[in-house]
């Protein structure tokens, strides 16, 4: 309970401090033309330009060596967009940034960053007019990688000139929203032992899964999975809005960001011997043909903690959480709009 209490202690300061220096942290655009936005095309006529907030993670490995400003502005349309950027500076600092940048009416908020500055920014914005835009910088890149979105950061931003906002929905997991996924058992404890290990990576991330991978035990878990009784003993079980957790490991293949459900993907212990093909499956997109694997599509579950299990140690979209008992998972439909390639229409998220 005092890490809840401490974790929203530090989420309202940082809100309050957000939103006192917000205009004057946030370096202007000299093209943006200052507090009007209207502009008059070639043809003579006035048309308003769709605000953009970058909020970049200053600490992203693959922003290094960039100069992430000139890039902006080489391969954003200037005739189309105004914008700015800004750098968080603590956790949960994008998350104020990006609330306040909902109270000023930005139309576009631009996550530059991995999969839990995604998640910082994007919880931001749920139920908000504000769209959510990526700009993958991370290591996984799992959303933006569900979405079609372009790795490389100044193909990214030269999408967004042709994007298309379409709406998606999101998950929750009692005070927290997730994007892509979340889970309990051996994926959530590797997340808390990445977050330890310093170096950041795929190479990192099996390194300690390898590591960690003969020594957890499965555990036995009791839920209620949209009223029926659940029970299973488990190496891990993911909540998945989004089809992968990043770097192309695609936990859920059949999962949409449209379809008003969530998926619990519960994977039994796996033997030493099926590990290799087990893996071969995770990273092909043919998860759900392993014999130790289970599917099951849902709106609401609940969730009783292992007796085991102290604390219980999650992830939200891969970053290392602590839950409460029981756990209360649910889908949040149609609850965030997301810019998303043009190249995508008309298919389905």
């Amino acid at each position: 309970m005092a890490v809840i209490l401490a974790q929203i202690t530090m989420a309202f300061c940082s809100f309050f401090c957000a939103s006192q220096a917000f205009s004057e942290s946030l370096p202007t655009n000299p093209s943006d033309g200052g507090e009007n936005h209207m502009h008059t095309d070639q043809n003579g006529s006035s048309f308003k330009k769709k605000q953009i907030l970058f909020l970049a993670n200053p600490i992203s490995h693959a922003l290094k060596g960039y100069d992430l400003e000139s890039i902006i502005k080489s391969h954003l349309d200037l005739t189309v967009f105004d914008y700015k950027v800004a750098y968080t500076q603590a956790p949960q600092h994008g998350h104020a940034l990006a609330k306040e940048a909902v109270l000023q009416g930005i139309d576009i908020v631009a996550a530059i960053g991995g999969d839990g500055t995604v998640n910082e920014v994007g919880s931001a914005l749920v139920d908000s007019l504000t769209a959510l835009a990526i700009i993958p910088a991370g290591s996984g890149n799992g959303l933006a990688r569900h979405l079609g979105i372009p790795l490389q950061i100044s193909q990214a931003v030269k999408t967004l000139n042709c994007a298309v906002p379409r709406i998606i929905d999101t998950g929750k997991i009692i005070q927290h929203t997730f994007l892509n996924a979340a889970g309990v058992g051996f994926d959530a404890h590797i997340a808390w032992k990445f977050a330890e290990f310093g170096k950041r990576g795929l190479s990192s991330y099996i390194q300690v899964a390898m590591r960690e991978f003969f020594s957890y035990k499965p555990k036995y878990y009791r839920m209620m999975i949209d009223g029926v009784p659940v029970n299973r003993k488990a190496l891990f079980i993911s909540f998945a809005n989004s089809s992968q957790y990043g770097n192309n490991f695609i936990i859920a293949p059949q999962a949409s960001l449209q379809d008003g459900k969530l998926e619990a993907v519960i994977v039994q212990d796996v033997p030493l011997y099926a590990v290799p093909a087990f893996i071969y499956r995770f990273n092909r997109g043919s998860l759900q043909k392993s014999s130790y694997v289970e599917t099951m599509a849902f709106k609401k579950l609940s969730m009783q903690k292992p007796a085991d299990e102290m604390p219980w140690q999650g992830h939200i979209d891969g970053e290392p959480v602590l839950f409460d008992n029981p756990l209360n998972v649910e889908i949040n439909c149609g609850s965030l709009k997301v810019m998303t390639p043009e190249a995508l229409l008309p298919l389905s998220l």
